[in-house]
This record gives structure tokens, sequence and C-alpha cells, in this order.
């Protein structure tokens, strides 16, 4: 049964704890806990970075979409501006080279689809039209956004942003570029609506928060809310389209941290034929989703981690405080005795429980087979002649279980060769399912300290 003060002692475990080892408890977990959160939030990181890679890998992806859409675009106008070059070089007549037009647009509406319109150029101050649309009075080329688009860029191939096209009365966009003369220009338009579909399309499928084309100055010709087509960002009063507009070429180089409206957000972008650029914006939140599972995964392992070494902890302690009870138990029955071996008789081998004098030592030596050898060894060693014979006879074992049939313990005492009273007896431990003695205990004990007469 137990006590009171023994279930108050392992109530009480932590109590007893010497402070070294608290402290190096504390190491323990705080080593853990820093382990696991940095691979917690390495792994997170990695993440994070992937995501983000994917994400720019995305907005590339759509930037070169976006050529595509306007590549048949840019090639036929390429095309007929070196075309036309080539003509005006022959002299060819006006005739000739709206016939061409003619010729380009035909055959150009036949590999293409309806978002494109016709082929026409302004040549010597003449207009010519592929579809042989005829200008309304009032018309000046010269006015219009493709023809000083084309001018301003020298000889490269263009793009405009969108305006009003006279002859459809659609919003268009117009792929222009000048000729060798430097003052005509050719240019062929193309209807918004691809395009304008196509950014819709990529906001949706990435869930980006926005995504738009914008051209250099700035001006918005496609965006996933249609509402903002139009837009001027450096006339936006919205604290995010004035964010974008300082960071779209630095985003090309990769992902750009931006802050606005009180939020957080990662800017992406991409180059579409040198003129217009096609941007992205997702906030940190949505990049992050997900990874807050890891650090609250990371809370809850350095909990479990915790909780386990606390339980070690915990066991140690009462294993030690019920040794500690038990050592002090065993110390006050074995103090008694001057030796204590637990034998087994199966085996021949013995192990000291208790031992204290140095004399045994020097008798048993150092190993452990042999029990038969030793027990005699040590009495033959300390037993005065007269008690030898009787010795020899009470220590032998294979007439132990005929000598102690129905006992648990036998003794015999003896005078040492000190003239010491001494008791040895033998103790069952074990028997087996037969009755057969397994293990003894065998002890050696002083007993004129009792107050019994000394011998002489």
């Amino acid at each position: 049964m137990k006590t009171e003060g023994s279930e108050k002692k392992q109530n009480n475990v932590f109590t007893g704890i010497p402070g070294k080892r608290v402290i190096r408890f504390l190491a323990v977990v705080a080593g853990c806990a820093l382990i696991i959160s940095a691979g917690y939030i390495q792994t997170a990181g990695m993440m994070f970075q992937t995501r983000l890679r994917a994400q720019k890998d995305e907005i590339e992806r759509s930037g070169m979409t976006m050529e595509f859409l306007l590549k048949e675009s840019i090639n036929a106008v390429q095309m007929a501006s070196y075309t036309l070059g080539e003509m005006m070089s022959d002299h060819a007549s006006k005739e000739e080279m709206h016939r061409y037009l003619v010729e380009q647009t035909e055959t150009f509406s036949k590999s293409v689809d309806e978002q494109f319109d016709g082929l026409y150029a302004l040549i010597d101050d003449v207009y010519l039209d592929g579809l042989d649309w005829v200008p309304p009075e009032g018309y000046e080329p010269k006015e219009r956004p493709w023809y000083k688009k084309a001018i301003e860029a020298k000889g490269a191939v263009t793009l405009v942003a969108p305006y009003l096209d006279a002859e459809t009365n659609r919003i268009v966009i117009s792929v222009c570029c000048m000729l060798p003369d430097r003052k005509s220009v050719v240019a062929l338009d193309q209807f918004l609506d691809l395009i304008q579909k196509q950014v819709e399309k990529e906001a949706l499928k990435n869930d980006w928060d926005l995504c738009m084309v914008v051209d250099e100055q700035g001006f918005v010709v496609a965006h996933s809310d249609p509402s903002f087509r139009g837009l001027l960002l450096d006339e936006s009063e919205d604290p995010v389209y004035q964010a974008i507009r300082d960071k779209i070429t630095e985003a090309e180089n990769g992902s750009v941290k931006i802050r606005a409206a009180g939020r957080k957000y990662r800017l992406l972008s991409a180059s579409v034929e040198n003129d217009w650029h096609i941007v992205a914006l997702i906030s940190e939140q949505k990049m992050r989703g997900g990874l807050q599972y890891y650090y609250l995964l990371n809370l809850l392992t350095i909990l479990a981690v915790v909780t386990v070494l606390l339980v070690i902890l915990y066991r140690q302690e009462k294993e030690r405080h019920l040794t500690d009870e038990t050592r002090k138990q065993y110390e006050s029955i074995t103090n008694i005795y001057t030796l204590v071996y637990l034998i087994d008789l199966q085996t021949d081998t013995w192990k000291r429980i208790a031992e204290f004098s140095p004399l045994f030592e020097d008798s048993t030596g150092k190993g452990r087979e042999k029990a038969q050898h030793t027990v005699r060894a040590i009495l033959d060693t300390i037993s005065d002649t007269r008690f030898k014979a009787a010795m020899f006879e009470f220590s032998t074992f294979s007439t132990l279980n005929e000598r102690m049939r129905g006992k648990n313990t036998i003794t015999r005492e003896f005078i040492n060769n000190n003239n010491r009273r001494y008791q040895s007896r033998f103790v069952v431990v074990e028997r087996d399912k037969d009755g057969k003695i397994i293990r003894v205990i065998w002890t050696l004990e002083r007993i004129d300290e009792r107050g019994g007469m000394q011998l002489v």
C-alpha cells in the first residue's frame, strides 16, 4: 500500500528538481522550438517563393499571349512598310500602291478573324485605304493618333492607345509604321475586344486582384474591370494606381512590393512589344493564403514537443524519486549485512547487491561467473578452520532444493578467522513451476554486534 507520505512525494515530483536540471530542460525546449520554427519558416518561405515564381511565369506567359494576339497585325504592317518603301523607291504610282493595299487587305482578311481591320496608308499626303473607305469631309490623317505615333517612332512598328475609329465608330488600337521617306505612314487597326477578353480571362484564371494592359504613357488599354479602360494612371486619385505607375518598369525584373490603401500587394509586369506592359496585382494575403496554417502547425508542433519533454521529465523525476526512496529502503536493509549477492542457480552466475569489505573483492575478482566457486572462496577465506567443512556443506548449491523444501530461507552460524560470529543465509527469490529453485539471495551477516557473546 502507498502511504500518505509517498503519495505526497509523487504529487510533488517537480518540487525537488535541481536548478541546473531545470535550466538544461528549458535550454532543450528552447533549442527544439528554434529548430522547429526555423524549419517551418524556411518551408513556408520556400513555398512563398515558389508561388511568386509561378506568378512571374504567369505574367510572362500573359505577355507572350498578348504579343501573339498582336503579332499578325505587326507582321502585316512590317511587310507592308517594306513593300511600300520599295515601291516608292521604284516610283510606283499611287494607284499601284492602293492596289497593293487592297490585295493585302483581302489576303489578310482570309488569314485572320474579324478582330482586324484593313490596311491603310498616307503616302505623299494622299490617303489610301485597303477597304476603299472614303474619309468624310474634314478628316485629317496627319491629326490622327496612328499617324502621329508612327512619326514619333521613327520607322519602328509601334502601337497606338485605343481611340475611336472614324470608319467603324468602334474602339480600336492601331499598329503603324513610318515609311522610308519619313513622312508617309502605313497602319492597320485591331479591335480591342479580343485583348479585353484575354485580360479578363487572365485575371480570373490567376486570381489576380486586377490585370491590365497599359501603354508607355500609363494609358489603360484593357482592364479586368472594363469600367477602368481608358484610365490614365497619372490622373487617377486611387493610391493603388499611383503606386502601380511608379513601379511598372521595376516589376519587369521580378515582383515588387507595394503598399496602398492599407494593404500590401505584389506587382507583376511584363512588356508587350516594348511599347505596352501587361500588369497584374495580387495581395500579399492571397499569396500567403494557406501558409498561415504552417505557422499554426509550427506552434502546435512546439507545444507537442514541449508536452512530450514535460512528460519525459515528469517520468524521469518520478522514477528518480521512487529510486531514491527504494535506495533508502534498500540501504536500510543491506546495512545490516556484510555481503548480499543475487545468485542464479541455473547459470551459476552472481550479482553483487551489497558488499562492505574490500576483502571480498579480493576473493571474488571482477567476474560474475562461477557463483558456486565464488561463494566457497569467500567462506574459505573468512571462516575459522573449525567451521570450513560445515560452511562448505551449507553453501553447496546442488543440495539447496532438498534442504529448502517447504522453506524460503535457511541460515548457518559460524566463526570467522578473527574470532567474530557470522551468519550465512540463503533466501529464495524465484522457483520454477515445479518448485525448483532458480534464484536465491545469499547474505553474510555479522551477528556478534547484535549483543551476542563473542567466542574465544
